[in-house]
């Protein structure tokens, strides 16, 4: 029968509840109130006056009034889940609170206190909120929205008996064009798919249409794909009858931009009928592509120096082949570069041609050891004219560029040499040397570190080593120059300090010397490491202001020489003997402590440099003075002075010939009797020679 009901009744729901837990028992909180409940367990439901009518006490009515929601609560609270919805085809449950019958979704539930379970149906479940109906609940939900989802689907597959296939066939047919699309066309059939499956999507999933229309989604559906069965053929039409020509954008660079997000850069391309311009071209760099045009590139290569490597997924390798460089050094560009500067013009423009600047100018030198060794052996003979050597410390990746003179370094940065002499490369050798005689002269940003400043830094042991292994493997060998010989000179100046001569490896001198000028031998010219201005007289008479010598330094000598040492407040000269004493290290023929030694070897020659007005008037007062007869004599052992028996220094003397043509002999002089002395076998071949001079030579008798 039908009831009025108010806030304090309960339902069957609620009866079943209270009797099946533990909380409705408690008779101190809520009386006789379980009792009663038991007695009418078959009702559909229960007033709060009924109950008082079936002697329900004070604490029983109490409950249903003030603590109702409490008691509900607590009770709930016995209850979970204990497994999850299952679906009941027949439908021939029901359900254990409520009694409701044909239940089609069933869940279990446990009491926790008294182990009681339940066949509950979904109602009850999310009346009572019991532990893990949130699951149940999600589960349900689930179940309901796939049941609809399946009624909807097999309608739309009553209309359209293959739409699902429809649609894939579509999606395919657009992601795999051969070529690209007019814009509008490419436009209109990309929607247009989008807009089937979006029909479909949307109502099968969710019962709905994706717009407003008067249509239905079936109207919709049936709507999209007879324009599609349009644009399909409207494209198959352009598809064959443009898929030949050269400029066209393929699948593959289609699929690339995509990938790269160049949206902008297809449509560009699409509203240019899919044809490539030189523009778009320009940022056309994905590997295949560049891959696919690198046969027709790399013939427009003008460069007999540049050399294509390979070429990789971001980048190309050239290799630079100009003789002297071994091995070739290699530059690197990215395809971007590449393509941008290049690529895109050879594809486009059949008269685009480029060489060795231009490639250059858009790649950088590889970080390699290989380039770096190549391009150390290509400017060694310019550094030894330069007298400085790059010693390559592979332990520590460091570069020293050394000076011979005094052995102090600097250090550099293995790329960034690389990356600075590059700029050169492509220019001639003498520009290289004037960046090379930049490097030397320096900046004040990196400072020489010299031999003592190297010892208290700990490098001057593996400096010292770095150094000899370089002269142990390499020969130092002068490049063709034609008649000129160049050479970088340090200065020897006064100190106004203590007058003694100083050597000056901070002041350096940049000279070419014309090779006819001098009497130095091809060998001899080889040897030389540096060269050394005279600054004043203080080393005369055997060497004079203006003077350049040309050293070799060594540690052993196996003829006779004439020795140069230097420290910081010395320089001396000093006379080698090899009949005399045994070859061995020239620092035992010197007063100078070899720690203080800051340059040493053997002078290889003298030039004296006529410019200097100065040396001018000192060989004009010397050609007057030996115009006459000049008496040498001839002697077995022109080292030693017959007369006073001091030693005799070796030196090229100028003299004047009756045709006024200045000639040389080199002559033993004894500085303290002012005599000349030959040996026998020199004054014999020079007499032989049928030369005729005012030299007067005077035989022993």
């Amino acid at each position: 029968m039908s009831r009025k009901m108010t806030k304090s009744d309960l339902s069957r729901a609620d009866i079943s509840l209270l009797i099946n837990s533990e909380e409705a028992k408690n008779t101190q909180l809520y009386g006789n109130l379980y009792d009663i409940l038991v007695q009418i367990r078959d009702l559909k439901a229960i007033t709060l006056e009924e109950l008082k009518s079936r002697n329900l006490n004070h604490d029983g009515v109490s409950a249903l009034t003030h603590n109702r929601h409490t008691l509900i609560d607590n009770a709930t609270k016995e209850w979970r889940a204990t497994s999850t919805v299952e679906i009941n085809y027949e439908k021939n449950a029901r359900c254990q609170l409520c009694n409701a019958p044909n239940l089609k979704f069933e869940c279990h539930i446990r009491n926790i206190k008294n182990n009681i379970e339940l066949l509950v149906g979904s109602e009850c479940v999310n009346k009572f909120k019991i532990d893990g109906y949130i699951e149940q609940e999600k589960q349900l939900k689930d179940i309901k929205k796939g049941q609809k989802i399946v009624q909807r689907r097999n309608q739309f597959y009553n209309r359209f008996p293959d739409y699902e296939d429809f649609i894939s066939n579509a999606e395919k047919y657009f992601s795999t064009l051969p070529i690209l699309l007019p814009y509008e066309l490419y436009i209109k059939l990309q929607n247009t798919i989008e807009r089937m499956r979006l029909i479909a999507t949307k109502y099968v999933n969710e019962g709905k249409k994706p717009y407003d229309s008067q249509l239905d989604s079936f109207g919709l559906f049936q709507l999209a794909t007879d324009n599609y069965n349009r644009l399909k053929i409207d494209s198959d039409k352009y598809i064959n009858s443009n898929i030949n020509k050269e400029l066209i954008c393929k699948r593959p660079e289609i699929d690339w931009m995509i990938s790269e997000n160049k949206t902008t850069l297809l449509q560009q391309i699409s509203e240019n009928g899919g044809l490539y311009t030189l523009n778009t071209l320009k940022n056309m760099y994905s590997f295949s592509f560049v891959k696919g045009y690198l046969e027709l590139i790399l013939s427009r290569n003008n460069s007999d120096l540049m050399r294509f490597e390979k070429i990789t997924e971001g980048s190309i390798v050239f290799s630079f082949n100009k003789f002297g460089y071994q091995p070739s050094i290699s530059f690197a560009t990215y395809l971007k570069n590449f393509i941008q500067y290049i690529g895109a013009d050879c594809i486009i423009n059949d008269s685009f041609g480029y060489g060795s600047k231009e490639i250059l100018s858009i790649s950088n030198i590889i970080n390699s050891k290989g380039n770096l060794l190549s391009i150390i052996e290509y400017i060694d003979n310019m550094m030894n004219l330069l007298n400085c050597v790059f010693l390559l410390d592979e332990t520590s990746k460091s570069l020293y560029l050394c000076r011979k003179g005094d052995r102090a370094v600097r250090q550099f940065s293995y790329y960034a040499f690389m990356k600075n002499y590059s700029k050169y490369i492509l220019l001639p050798d003498e520009e290289i040397k004037k960046y090379l005689i930049s490097i030397v002269k320096g900046t004040n940003n990196i400072k020489w570190v010299t031999p003592e400043m190297q010892a208290k830094q700990g490098i001057d042991e593996k400096i010292g080593v770095l150094y000899k292994a370089y002269k142990e493997s390499h020969e130092y060998n002068t490049r063709p120059t034609g008649r000129i010989i160049e050479l970088m000179t340090y200065s020897i100046y006064d100190n106004n300090t203590t007058n003694t001569p100083k050597l000056d490896f901070n002041s350096s001198e940049y000279i070419a010397l014309q090779k006819s000028k001098l009497r130095i031998s091809d060998s001899q010219l080889r040897s030389v490491e540096y060269g050394l201005r005279i600054k004043d007289e203080s080393l005369s008479p055997l060497y004079h202001k203006g003077d350049i010598l040309f050293i070799q330094t060594a540690q052993k000598f196996k003829s006779d020489a004439i020795l140069f040492f230097a420290s910081t407040d010395e320089v001396l000269i000093q006379e080698y003997h090899s009949e005399s004493e045994e070859p061995e290290s020239i620092f035992n023929f010197s007063n100078i402590p070899k720690k203080e030694l800051i340059a040493y070897g053997k002078i290889i020659y003298c030039y004296q440099d006529k410019s200097n007005k100065q040396n001018d008037s000192a060989l004009d007062a010397q050609s007057v003075t030996i115009q006459n007869k000049v008496k040498i004599f001839v002697t077995e052992n022109p080292r030693y002075c017959f007369n006073c028996s001091s030693k005799c220094t070796y030196k090229h003397i100028q003299y004047i010939q009756e045709n006024k043509k200045h000639r040389q002999i080199n002559v033993a002089i004894c500085h303290k009797c002012n005599k000349y002395y030959i040996d026998r076998n020199s004054y014999l071949t020079y007499i032989n020679s049928k030369k005729e001079t005012n030299l007067h030579f005077i035989l022993p008798e």
